[in-house]
Order: structure tokens, then C-alpha cells, then sequence
């Protein structure tokens, strides 16, 4: 994925539609940012993907918030460091592309939002991305 001059990784979601490579969205954030439905969600315009960050509630609900307000995609940045492996699945169908990324292209997507608003491509391209950690026992495993 491109947004303005960066070239970011993403996670792709289980449980909603995938991006069209060459797929181009403008990217807006959320309000709130953590695109949790306390309230309904505002119209997104035509072309609009939704920057939401992780927390407050489960992802299924960003990305159900996100496709209620018309946003054509929807975008989750980590609120800590690393990286998440999200699903969106749940009783309402998710109809839109769903992707993580990780909180510090989060910070440098929100970074760029001072003026207009950046486009986010989807280019197909597959990019590799380092796990620090890769290989080892998880902390919450009997193992």
C-alpha cells in the first residue's frame, strides 16, 4: 500500500472483502478515532477509506462502524507497537476491505492529514515485514 510518498505493509482481515490491487481511497480519520459506534457514524464521501485506531472495542465494530458510514474501506493502526492479525468477522456481513497496519504508519498517515486528505493505493504488491516475535512461545501458551 502507498499513501502519499510512504510504502506501508499491511494485514490484510479474515472476515471481509479484499482490496482490488490499483484500488485507490483517500484516507480520512475517524471521529472518534477509535471508530467505536457510541453514536451513529458521520457520512463518509464517495472514495473514503476510515482510519480507525485499535482499541475501545472489537474490530468487527470498526469496520461494521466504518461500512454504516459509507467509507468504501476501512483502516486499523496498531495502538502499540507490532503488528495485529484481525478478523472482522461477526453477525453483520463486512462488505468493505478491511487491513491493519502497524501504530507508526498509523502516526505518519495521521501526520499527513494536516492538509488534504492522502491517498491510499493498493498496489498488490506483497512486501515482507520482520515478526521480532517470530519463532517463539507465546507468553499466554501452556507450552
Amino acid at each position: 500500500m502507498t499513501a502519499g510518498d510512504l510504502e506501508l505493509p499491511f494485514f490484510a482481515s479474515t472476515g471481509a472483502e479484499v482490496f482490488v490491487p490499483g484500488a485507490s481511497y483517500d484516507i480520512v480519520v475517524a471521529d472518534p478515532v477509535f471508530g467505536c459506534p457510541a453514536a451513529p457514524p458521520a457520512e463518509a464521501e464517495e472514495g473514503q477509506a476510515l482510519l480507525v485506531s485499535r482499541g475501545d472495542c472489537t474490530f468487527h465494530e470498526k469496520a461494521l462502524y466504518a461500512q454504516q458510514s459509507g467509507a468504501e474501506a476501512v483502516i486499523v493502526f496498531n495502538n502499540t507497537t507490532g503488528t495485529i492479525n484481525m478478523t472482522v468477522e461477526g453477525t453483520t456481513p463486512i462488505t468493505i476491505p478491511a487491513i491493519s497496519i502497524t501504530e507508526a504508519d498509523g502516526d505518519a498517515i495521521t501526520a499527513m492529514l494536516t492538509g488534504e486528505a492522502p491517498t491510499g493505493t493498493f498496489t498488490g504488491e506483497l512486501m515482507s515485514v520482520d515478526n521480532p516475535t517470530g519463532g517463539l512461545v507465546s507468553d499466554f501458551s501452556s507450552w
